[in-house]
């Protein structure tokens, strides 16, 4: 049984996925941009990872043209994909002998 939990409640209301909607594309846009020749390290990389996660998880077109762009190039998105992933639920442990 699942409880919803009244922060998960205002994070998944309308409202907040357009916000993280429009801060994931400015992240996928700018984070590049700024801190790829600014910063040493993967961190314009990490941004626009970070912004293509945020809007894959809250807008259904983003996610519809995902898959497009999946199916004709397989080898896109190999990251985005791992942290999409939904996290495992524990199961009932094993038995022993």
């Amino acid at each position: 049984m699942s409880r919803t939990t009244p922060f998960r409640r205002f994070m998944r209301s309308p409202p907040m996925r357009m916000l993280q909607v429009g801060v994931g594309a400015l992240l996928a846009i700018f984070g590049p941009l700024l801190l790829g020749p600014t910063t040493p390290g993967p961190f314009g990389t990490l941004a626009f990872a970070a912004g293509l996660v945020l809007m894959l998880r809250n807008s259904g077109w983003a996610r519809r043209r995902y898959v497009i762009l999946k199916r004709r190039h397989p080898k896109f998105g190999h990251y985005a994909e791992i942290a999409l992933r939904r996290r495992r639920k524990p199961g009932p442990a094993a038995p022993v002998g």
